[in-house]
């Protein structure tokens, strides 16, 4: 990203040329680097002169990821009238760099709506949905379930999709709206 002391780039490599120096003197050479993915990374640096051997020297940092999952709910259709069906459909989406495991989504629903059937094992227990736990969610990959519910009272029904993973342990809340009239 940026080199000091007129570094030059090229490729994966970064020259600089530090003239003449006196015997036991030293030069500090810096840059900036910006990982493209996570894991064990290696530097390596070599100094050679005219009138000296080369020298080379390396050094490993870890690069880390983390994950960030966007929980999103959306229903179709909405409006209904009391007795009709909608199907809502829960996307997660991990938007970050590294993985996250044991994925959790639970849907509670309303007195106005009640859960009828789920898709992905996902089991129906009252006006609660549970499905099974997602194994890990690789970064930039994304996972849908859903829901078929019936509308049993008029009002503006709220449902609550909640979610924890290993990585984000606290939960994350979604709320979506159906009209039922």
């Amino acid at each position: 990203v940026k080199t000091a002391a007129d570094g030059q780039a090229s490729g994966n490599s970064i020259t600089w040329n530090l003239g003449a120096m006196a015997p036991n003197a030293t030069r500090e050479v810096c840059a900036t680097l910006v990982a493209k993915s996570a894991g064990n990374l290696a530097f390596n640096g070599t100094v050679k002169g005219t009138c000296a051997k080369a020298v080379s020297t390396t050094c490993q940092t870890r690069v880390t990821g983390v994950s960030a999952l966007l929980l999103e709910t959306v229903d179709d259709p909405d409006p209904i009238a009391v007795g009709e069906n909608t199907t809502y459909t829960i996307r997660v989406t991990n938007q970050g760099t590294a993985d996250d495991t044991n994925i959790r989504i639970v849907v509670e629903f309303p007195a106005e709506i009640g859960p009828v059937s789920a898709s992905n094992g996902g089991t129906v227990s009252g006006r609660q949905v549970t499905f099974p736990v997602y194994p890990r969610l690789a970064p930039k990959q994304a996972f849908s379930y859903t829901v078929q519910a019936k509308g049993e009272k008029v009002g503006d029904a709220r449902i609550k999709v909640i979610r924890t993973s290993t990585d984000i342990p606290n939960s994350t809340t979604e709320e979506e709206s159906t009209r039922v009239y």
